[in-house]
C-alpha cells in the first residue's frame, strides 16, 4: 500500500506542513504552498493523461483538506489559544514566583511572538486588516484584578499606577494614536491576550488617484 501510493502520501505530507505552517503564521508557509500547489497541478495533469482517476482524486483531496481545516481557523482566535496552551506553564511559573505587592492584586505581562499577515480574517474570504503590513504587537497579561479587560476610562487609579511601573505596559493604558487599536480576549484564570495594532495609511490605488 505504502510502496503503491508512495508520492500521494508524500503529496499529503507537504499539505500537512504547509497547512501547520500557514496556522502558526510563518512567512516560509508561503513558498512551500506555492511549491504544494505546483506539485499539485502538475501530478493531477499527468495522473489525468495516465487515466488514473483514484491517483488524481488522492493528490486533488490534500490541498482540499487543508484549505478546509486552515482556512476556518485562522479566522478565529484559534492560533491565541494554541500559543497560549503552550506557554501557559512556563509563564504561570513565573507568575507564582512574583510577591503580591503590598497585598495588591498581581500585574504582569509577557510579550509574545509579533504577528503581521493573515491568510484570512474575521470571515473566510475577508483578508485581515493587518494583511497588508501593519505592526501588531501580541502581549500576554495577567491581570488579578481584571481591570485590563475594561475600557481605559473605567480602571481605577490603583490599577493605573501599577501599570505604569510595569514593562510592556505604556501602550496598553490607551491607545497612544489614531492609527493605533487595543483589542483584549480573556484566556481564563486571570489571563488576558492583548493584540495592539498600528495601522499604516494604505496608499491610494490607481483608479482612486485618478478621480481626486
Amino acid at each position: 500500500m505504502v510502496r503503491k501510493y508512495w508520492f500521494e502520501l508524500f503529496h499529503f505530507a507537504v499539505w500537512i506542513l504547509v497547512g501547520a505552517l500557514l496556522f502558526f503564521q510563518q512567512l516560509i508557509g508561503i513558498p512551500i504552498a506555492l511549491f504544494a500547489i505546483v506539485l499539485c497541478a502538475v501530478s493531477v495533469a499527468i495522473n489525468a493523461f495516465h487515466r488514473q482517476i483514484r491517483s488524481s482524486l488522492l493528490i486533488l483531496a490534500a490541498p482540499l483538506i487543508a484549505l478546509i481545516v486552515v482556512l476556518p481557523l485562522q479566522s478565529t482566535n484559534a492560533l491565541n489559544w494554541v500559543e497560549f496552551t503552550l506557554a501557559k506553564a512556563a509563564f504561570q511559573a513565573k507568575v507564582d514566583a512574583l510577591p503580591a505587592a503590598r497585598g495588591a492584586p498581581r500585574l504582569t505581562a509577557f510579550v509574545m511572538d509579533d504577528r503581521g499577515w493573515q491568510a484570512v480574517g474575521p470571515g473566510l474570504f475577508k483578508a485581515k486588516t493587518y494583511v497588508n503590513g501593519d505592526y501588531v504587537f501580541e502581549t500576554l497579561v495577567y491581570d488579578e484584578s481584571a481591570e485590563i479587560a475594561r475600557p481605559p476610562e473605567r480602571r481605577s487609579d490603583a490599577w493605573i499606577t501599577r501599570a505604569k511601573g510595569r514593562a510592556y505596559f505604556y501602550s496598553l493604558l490607551q491607545p497612544v494614536s489614531q492609527s493605533h487599536s487595543i483589542e483584549v480576549t480573556p484566556m481564563g484564570g486571570n489571563w488576558f491576550w492583548v493584540e495592539q495594532i498600528f495601522h499604516y495609511p494604505r496608499a491610494p490605488d490607481n483608479q482612486s488617484a485618478r478621480l481626486q
